[in-house]
């Protein structure tokens, strides 16, 4: 981390200068208050500093070359490993941001959608790297952030279903040309090898969420718990027939996928991306943010 300057949760929550941040909630039991004062609302303040700062080099850049004034989007980067918990991030911050930031848009995409659909996948002989940089269309999640960065016509992506394990066919998600926009997914931090551009190019504000690898392994293994769980009664789920597998099974099972396709992506592709970005959030045990890393320059 020789490129952060780290921060307890205690030295973090000092840097909070406004009490405009200390109504906040978010209705999700999994995130305790003390979770937001001590960590979200130094995070939020943060955060604005680099929406005003934009805003402003904006209109100066746009006056001194005489052009038409726009508000461009304010684009937010989330990457983590498999299980880290960047969703929940994700989420929470889209909550806030909008009691912050009431009179604008805050969306939040993530970019599953942007996956190759299944049968691409078999075709080309990836299906078991799926969540690997090439099992994504990165030309077309560039495309889309750059639309959104244009403000540029209606907004509509692929969903991607976790129950059927699939791109949905013949339906997309229309999201309203957002103000502030947060992008979470594992690739949204990664530089193919010389590209003109990447996707990471497109953010004002990037974060990455860590933790020790065999946390988020206890972790991984309760997700699927949770999803055998939910998909028991469902037929129609990609995951059905599994959770009617035994205890040993299904552990077995998900960790062969732990082995076989999230340990070599996190340690291939997902950490080293850890240093592009301009704050880190660590976690320890049950999720809890112990310290955050700020980028020195």
């Amino acid at each position: 981390m020789e490129f952060f300057d780290r921060y307890t949760r205690e030295e973090w929550q000092s840097f909070k200068s406004s009490s405009a941040y200390d109504n906040l909630t978010v209705s999700r039991d999994y995130i305790k208050q003390a979770e937001i004062a001590e960590v979200y609302a130094p995070l939020l303040e943060f955060i604005g500093i680099s929406i005003d700062h934009i805003k402003a080099l904006n209109y100066q850049q746009q006056a001194y070359l005489r052009a038409p004034r726009r508000v461009e989007p304010f684009v937010i980067g989330i990457s983590g490993g498999v299980s880290v918990g960047k969703s929940t991030v994700a989420a929470v911050l889209r909550d806030l941001l909008r009691q912050v930031y009431p009179q604008k848009q805050v969306e939040l995409m993530n970019t599953d959608g942007f996956l190759y659909p299944n049968q691409y996948l078999i075709d080309h002989g990836i299906l078991d790297r799926k969540g690997f940089p090439e099992s994504y269309d990165m030309e077309a999640l560039k495309a889309f952030v750059n639309k959104v960065r244009q403000s540029d016509g209606v907004l509509e992506y692929p969903i991607y279903s976790h129950e059927i394990y699939d791109i949905v066919p013949d339906r997309k998600i229309t999201m309203p040309q957002p103000n502030i926009l947060i992008v979470e997914g594992v690739v949204v931090l990664q530089t193919p090898e010389n590209p003109p551009i990447s996707v990471r190019d497109f953010f004002d504000f990037s974060i990455y969420v860590d933790a020790e690898f065999e946390n988020v392994f206890e972790w991984f293994n309760h997700r699927y718990d949770v999803i055998f769980d939910r998909v028991k009664d469902d037929p129609s789920s990609f995951y059905y027939e599994m959770a009617h597998w035994t205890k040993e099974e299904t552990r077995a099972y998900a960790h062969k996928i732990w082995d076989t396709i999230n340990t070599p992506n996190l340690e291939q592709h997902i950490a080293p991306t850890k240093d592009r970005a301009d704050l880190i959030l660590h976690k320890t045990k049950d999720h809890y943010i112990d310290n955050i890393y700020v980028r020195k320059f």
